[in-house]
C-alpha cells in the first residue's frame, strides 16, 4: 500500500505545478487568461467538468464555473468576472476561487485587453484516509492543509481573424509539505496561446490554434489544435500535445445564446490494462438579444467607429 500512497503523492506533486486546465481552452480561455474577461461583450456563464483517466481509482476530476460581464457605465471597456473550481485527485482536494478585472482598448480593427486576477487556492490532502496494510506505513500518512493567495495577470490581443495571448495565472510560488521527507512546489507558469481563422469554403472555416506552457524545472508543454467551423454552427477538430496526448473535440453553437462542447482525450503509449481515457464537457450561456449576432459588424462600426465586431471565433 505504500506504493499507492507514494503514487498519490506523485499525482499531487504533478498537479501542483499547473493551474486548473481544460483541454477545450478555445472556449474556456477565461480560466487561463484574465484578460479574456468581457471578450464578447455579453454577460456569460460557463460550467465545465473534466473526468480524467476514467477507470483508474483516485483519478483526477475537475468541476468549474466561471462568469463575466462588461460594465455598461464604462462603455464596456471594463469587464469583471470570477472563477470557482474544485479539483480532486485521490486524497487531495483543491478549491480555487478568483475575481478578475479586464480593461479593453479599442482600435479600428483590433482589441487589446489587460487583465488581473486575485483570489485564493485552498489545498487539502488526507493521506490518513487511505487504507494501509502495513502499520509501518502510518508514519508517512500526514495530512496537509494550506490556503494561499492567487495573483495573476494576462494580455489578450485579437482581431476578426487571429488572436494572441500571454498569461501567468499564478505569480506566487510556494511549497506544500505532503510527506515528512518530501514536499511539492507550486511553480509559476507562463502560458502563450495564438490562433488564426480563414475561410476555405462559403460554409466552412479553418482555425489553427496553438498553446505553449513553460515553468521552471518542468518540460515545455505545447499543443496544436486544427478545427473546422461548419455553417457557423458546429466545430469539429482534433489536437495533439507534446505530452503525447491526442484527442478529438466538438462544439455546437446555438445562435448567440448557448454553446455545448465535448472532448475525448487519450494518452499514447500507456498500458492497455488500465483505461486512461478522459472526457470533458463544457456548457456556456450568453445573455442578450438573440438577434444581436456576434458577426454583425455594423453594430460596432456605428457605436465605436471600428471596422470589426468582436469575432465569435475567438
Amino acid at each position: 500500500m505504500l506504493t499507492v500512497v507514494l503514487g498519490y503523492c506523485a499525482l499531487f506533486s504533478k498537479a501542483q505545478t499547473n493551474n486548473t486546465f481544460l483541454a477545450n481552452y478555445l472556449y474556456n480561455y477565461h480560466y487561463i487568461n484574465p484578460a479574456y474577461v468581457g471578450n464578447n461583450e455579453k454577460a456569460t456563464i460557463g460550467i465545465a467538468t473534466r473526468q480524467q483517466w476514467v477507470g483508474f481509482e483516485g483519478s483526477p476530476k475537475t468541476y468549474a464555473i466561471n462568469a463575466f460581464t462588461n460594465l455598461e457605465a464604462l462603455d464596456k471597456r471594463v469587464a469583471v468576472g470570477g472563477i470557482l473550481t474544485h479539483d480532486k485527485i485521490g486524497p487531495e482536494n483543491n478549491l480555487y476561487a478568483t475575481a478578475d478585472l479586464a480593461y479593453h482598448l479599442f482600435f479600428d480593427e483590433a482589441i487589446l485587453s489587460f487583465g488581473i486576477r486575485a483570489g485564493i487556492s485552498s489545498f487539502s490532502i488526507r493521506l490518513s484516509s487511505l487504507e494501509v496494510n502495513n502499520n509501518a506505513d502510518n508514519s508517512l500518512l500526514n495530512n496537509t492543509n494550506k490556503t494561499v493567495p492567487v495573483i495573476g495577470t494576462g494580455l489578450y490581443f485579437y482581431t476578426h481573424n487571429y488572436f494572441i495571448g500571454f498569461s501567468t495565472p499564478q505569480l506566487i510560488q510556494y511549497q506544500l509539505n505532503t510527506l515528512s521527507s518530501s514536499s511539492s512546489e507550486v511553480k509559476r507558469v507562463y502560458q502563450f496561446a495564438g490562433g488564426h481563422i480563414s475561410n476555405i469554403h462559403p460554409s466552412v472555416n479553418l482555425k489553427l490554434t496553438g498553446f505553449l506552457e513553460y515553468s521552471d524545472e518542468s518540460p515545455l508543454e505545447f499543443s496544436l489544435v486544427p478545427s473546422f467551423l461548419i455553417r457557423e454552427k458546429l466545430w469539429l477538430g482534433t489536437f495533439i500535445r507534446s505530452s503525447k496526448n491526442i484527442g478529438v473535440m466538438t462544439q455546437w453553437l446555438y445562435s448567440n445564446m448557448l454553446s455545448l462542447g465535448y472532448i475525448f482525450e487519450y494518452p499514447l503509449g500507456v498500458s492497455t490494462n488500465l483505461s486512461f481515457q478522459t472526457h470533458e464537457i463544457t456548457l456556456s450561456f450568453r445573455f442578450g438579444h438573440e438577434d444581436d449576432k456576434l458577426m454583425n459588424m455594423k453594430i460596432y462600426k456605428e457605436a465605436h467607429k471600428r471596422k470589426y465586431w468582436k469575432s465569435r471565433h475567438f
